[in-house]
């Protein structure tokens, strides 16, 4: 599984239609062309999430299947978490093929919040 954000779809879509991305302006992305139309590793093992001065400090940080979290998350705290095991399942890192998946997991009340 490849991490991709939304900087990455300029380049990405720009490779797609043709174009060369190594010849654009210095940007904070990469092109993940390859890794989506031929099934390859992406270039992107990090993703940083949530930096808003609006939401108290709260930031989080994915580094290949690993997330930091800082700020109170639903009651879940500031810690470094390794895949599997953080408090009340992080949602982020249960990927799976299913169509339909229950994510209002014990502990966290994402389903409220998004009604």
């Amino acid at each position: 599984m490849s991490v991709i954000t939304c900087c990455d779809w300029l380049p990405t879509l720009y490779e797609a239609a043709g174009g060369d991305p190594t010849k654009m302006a210095d940007l904070d992305s990469s092109s993940e062309w390859k890794s989506l139309s031929h099934n390859q590793p992406g270039n992107r093992q990090e993703i940083l999430r949530n930096i808003d001065p609006c939401l108290k400090g709260h930031m989080a940080l994915r580094v290949g299947d690993y997330k930091i979290l800082f700020g109170d998350y639903w009651m879940i705290w500031s810690d470094w978490y390794p895949p599997w095991t953080s408090p009340g399942d992080s949602v982020e890192l249960h990927v799976n093929n299913r169509p339909y998946s229950n994510i209002s997991l014990p502990g966290i009340r994402i389903c409220s919040f998004l009604m």
